[in-house]
């Protein structure tokens, strides 16, 4: 009549179920949100390992070596925040949501991993209201990374530019702020040298912040 709590990866939920046991998720590095969201000196500090949202919606929470009559005994999931890189409420928040929000929908709803541009379109309203409530929530899934690829002597260096979430981007080199009019990145461009690149994720026809 035990009940186990699988930590050290899935293995351990996986072999309670097969015997009778009821157990739940809650394995590192996955569902450990002390982990960082990104790599990019924006993030705070946290677990080098990168646990961003799209990895964490795409937890399966019932794994497939758990035969169908044995999957009832997984009772759910648990994320977990350690707080040793976490010094602050605000960090709590940034390194809690919104990946809570995709523990909550992957546990309690049908949806697979393939439905994530769905939960993009979903969570980004979330967000706004988080942000209305005072919530530090991350904005690591939307932020633009660039890449600069330079060759010395050429005057230009190559621009590439990525999100997480895959959404699509509008860009400027010239300092000014990115609006409806803005270039709509479609791969790498030239850059002449110097320039100040600017750059944001568009849904829905809006600049996510980032």
């Amino acid at each position: 009549d035990a009940t186990i709590t699988s930590w050290r990866g899935i293995e351990g939920a996986i072999t309670a179920a097969k015997a009778g046991h009821d157990a739940v998720l809650s394995p590192s590095p996955t569902l450990y949100f002390d982990h960082r969201q990104g790599a990019g000196d924006s993030e705070p500090p946290g677990r080098l390992d990168v646990m961003d949202l799209k990895t964490i919606y795409g937890f399966d929470p019932v794994p497939t070596e758990i035969p169908a009559a044995q999957q009832h005994h997984v009772l759910g999931l648990q994320a977990n925040l350690w707080t040793e890189h976490v010094r602050t409420e605000e960090r709590a928040a940034w390194m809690t949501f919104p990946r809570a929000s995709a523990v909550a929908e992957i546990g309690w709803s049908t949806k697979g991993a393939s439905d994530f541009n769905g939960f993009v379109d979903r969570v980004i309203p979330q967000m706004a209201r988080m942000h209305d409530l005072g919530l530090n929530a991350a904005t690591s899934t939307f932020e633009v990374k660039p890449d600069v690829d330079y060759t010395p002597g050429s005057g230009s260096v190559t621009v590439s530019l990525a999100n997480q979430a895959g959404l699509k981007m509008r860009y400027t080199v010239d300092g000014s702020a990115v609006g409806a009019k803005s270039p709509v990145y479609a791969g790498p461009f030239e850059a002449k040298l110097p320039f100040e690149l600017k750059a944001e994720a568009v849904h829905d026809g809006r600049g996510v912040p980032g």
